[in-house]
């Protein structure tokens, strides 16, 4: 087959129904000869993002989809483009492009790669790189071009700011028909921030006691075609609550599974995490970057419904073609505690009593004493749920101890819904309800007075000192009566 200004049946690039870069050809049947008067519409099935048209090649394309008098169109710079084209080094060492002068040349080689291949991506992005007149601006849904004249087009996502966790797509290349219903590629991203729970799961919600230290991850995932894009820079940013402080030298960045030399910034109660290049830092990454790292909770926890939540968010290259950034869709993990209130009261009744002294000691090795000697009620803050041991360890001065309490606390709590069960029980005892808003479960321990003892001997020792001093005192006044006797004679 000669080839001179007519090339037939391009197959794989400039037939009538092929797209490459990041979209999939779809079957277009073919209508009659279109040439440079054709109405042409072009239609990107994705309507939420805005697309412009330029034209690579022009020429005839006949009803099979043969393109004939083929040439430069005004949509490119064939100067750049061609140079760039010989100069990538994506085409391997033995370059087809190297020899080529004229817009037939550069087809010659097209027509032999297959849809969506590496090759035609890389095809895509420079001519994205050399464009030059754009055909016609698209229409108020952003996703509908119409243009004059038939060709091979190069149709690019320029969407200014793109939704939550989306890319542009990338570059589509396209030989027309009248009417043209293309796919756009684009991956989405997302970040996800997890704690780690009592049982070692990576959860959304947790609880955990003052001074106990909190495991946290934050992954990014990268796009499904990473790979498309030349580099790739990722931010992370990532806010504690002000109950929480990092734990010094718990961070751990990792690609993929493999460390990475970035570390975190850490600025008060938020860290930033910069990747400039992730393509130089991990080259063989593909699947996550991963952020580890621990926080202390502090005897200031923030206690019930409101918890301690902490939030990941990221900005990330979002566009294969060019340098644009997207933002992920931020992600959180809340960590909650609560509070006991302890009341201590008069058994008999009912009157608060000061002077107790309580020690509570329970999950994770907590334990923590209180005295009260101006105190009748013990506020313990800042426990996660669990099983408890209440110790009274001195009893208010005239009252007996109680034996040692177990208090059970126990929650319910998720991302979706949040804290949605508190309550508290003694021992075997029935469950009381605490307070959602503030954390608080309360219990009452009781004392009972102490016995007052008889002294030694019984009631009927004073009986006698009674009888006995009488005994005396009649005595005495016999005596001063005989003395009398014997003064008067």
């Amino acid at each position: 087959m000669q080839l001179v200004n007519t090339i037939t049946k391009i197959t794989a690039v400039l037939s009538g129904a092929m797209l490459f870069g990041a979209s999939y050809a779809l079957p277009v049947h073919a209508d009659e000869s279109l040439n440079e008067t054709s109405a042409i519409v072009i239609t990107v099935n994705d309507e939420t993002h805005t697309y412009e048209a330029y034209r690579i090649f022009k020429g005839r394309v006949a009803t099979d989809g043969t393109i004939a008098d083929l040439e430069w169109a005004e949509g490119i710079d064939p100067a750049g483009f061609l140079s760039a084209l010989k100069a990538s080094a994506k085409f391997g060492a033995d370059n087809p492009f190297a020899s080529c002068e004229s817009a037939p040349d550069v087809a010659r080689v097209l027509k032999e790669q297959a849809n969506d291949s590496d090759f035609m991506k890389e095809v895509g992005k420079l001519a994205a790189n050399h464009k030059a007149e754009k055909r016609t601006d698209s229409d108020p849904a952003g996703n509908v071009i119409s243009v004059t004249g038939a060709g091979y087009y190069l149709v690019l996502d320029v969407t200014e700011d793109t939704a939550p966790d989306e890319a542009r797509s990338e570059s589509l290349l396209w030989t027309t028909q009248a009417e043209n219903e293309i796919s756009a590629k684009r991956e989405a991203v997302s970040i996800t921030k997890t704690v780690t729970d009592r049982n070692g799961n990576a959860a959304k919600t947790a609880d955990y006691t003052k001074g106990d230290t909190v495991p946290y991850t934050v992954t990014f995932s990268l796009p499904d075609n990473y790979a498309d894009y030349d580099s790739y820079r990722i931010v992370i940013r990532d806010t504690l609550a002000d109950g929480l402080s990092y734990a010094d030298g718990s961070f751990r960045v990792t690609a993929d599974g493999q460390p990475l030399s970035e570390v975190p910034v850490i600025d008060g109660q938020g860290f930033t995490l910069t990747i400039e290049d992730l393509k130089q830092s991990a080259p063989e990454a593909s699947e996550s970057v991963t952020v580890t790292y621990e926080a202390l909770v502090k005897d200031t926890v923030n206690l019930g419904s409101v918890g301690n939540p902490n939030t990941a968010e990221a900005e990330y290259s979002n566009d294969p073609n060019g340098t644009g950034t997207g933002t992920a869709t931020p992600s959180g993990a809340n960590v909650y505690s609560f509070e006991l209130k302890v009341e201590k009261k008069d058994a008999d009744t009912g009157e608060a009593l000061n002077g107790a002294t309580f020690t509570l000691s329970g999950p994770g090795g907590y334990t923590e004493t209180i005295e009260g000697a101006e105190l009748s009620v013990f506020e313990f803050k800042g426990l996660e749920a669990g099983t408890y041991t209440l110790t009274e360890e001195a009893a208010p001065m005239g009252f007996n101890s109680v034996d040692p309490v177990t208090v059970i606390i126990e929650a319910e709590h998720s991302g979706e819904d949040g804290l949605t069960v508190l309550t508290v029980r003694q021992g075997d005892g029935d469950a009381v309800e605490g307070d959602l808003s503030s954390g608080i479960v309360e219990i009452v321990v009781s004392d009972e007075a102490g016995t007052v003892l008889p002294s030694a001997g019984g009631t009927g020792v004073y009986a006698i000192y009674g009888a006995g001093a009488a005994a005396l005192a009649a005595g005495g006044a016999a005596l001063l009566k005989s003395r009398k006797k014997e003064d008067e004679e």
